[in-house]
């Protein structure tokens, strides 16, 4: 079994994304030379065209992927913040088989 952890097994706009956009939008500021608007900007229009921020970031500005996620997931104490509801745990140990957790993050 395979479960993608992001606003599927939680809510993760309840803290990670409000975090993230602010350290994408950082470091694209830093490392594009932007303002903060010009860099909320170029987020949100690859965000549309691409589905992702990176892929934009990539195409466009040869942004390397292992650099960006390690500038911009740093998320010290998430963990604490994840809450499963009790009746996906209860489906969740029924479930037969080894069960993997993912993220895009």
């Amino acid at each position: 079994w395979l479960f993608d952890l992001d606003d599927t097994l939680h809510n993760a706009s309840h803290r990670a994304f409000r975090e993230l956009n602010a350290s994408m939008t950082a470091y694209i500021e830093t490392h594009l030379g932007l303002t903060t608007d010009e860099a909320v900007d170029l987020r949100h229009r690859y965000w549309i065209r691409y589905g992702a921020t990176l892929t934009g970031l990539q195409r466009h500005h040869g942004i390397k992927p292992a650099h960006f996620l390690h500038e911009t997931h740093r998320l010290p104490g998430l963990e604490a913040h994840l809450h499963g509801h009790a009746h996906d745990l209860a489906a969740l140990r029924r479930l037969p088989g080894r069960k993997f957790l993912m993220t895009n993050a």
